[in-house]
């Protein structure tokens, strides 16, 4: 079931198609790791700055999102909800920034 959505929104077709994280962590080196880090402490931009490797861990249903929000403790979760028009406004009140 095909759901329009935001464009704004990554569809799960889409998210499905971005690299597993057990993948991701062979294709790239420890080495280009540390360089990236060492750029960002070169530049004095270490505590501001972040580096991440675009990755998933699961395969999501259509008509489905995952996203992070913070729990009744204040801890960052991520989970999987099913998307509808009705709710989307809804989860984006709930995001967390990532």
């Amino acid at each position: 079931m095909a759901i329009p959505l935001d464009p704004s929104i990554l569809s799960a077709l889409a998210f499905n198609k971005i690299t597993d994280f057990e993948e991701q962590v062979k294709e790239i080196a420890p080495y280009h790791l540390l360089q990236i880090g060492r750029i960002f402490v070169q530049n004095n931009v270490h505590d501001r700055l972040a580096a991440e490797i675009l990755h998933r861990h699961i395969e999501l249903e259509d008509g489905t999102v995952l996203f992070h929000e913070r729990n009744g403790d204040g801890l960052e979760v991520c989970r999987v909800a099913e998307l509808h028009e009705s709710n989307l406004q809804g989860l984006r009140d709930r995001l967390v920034p990532h």
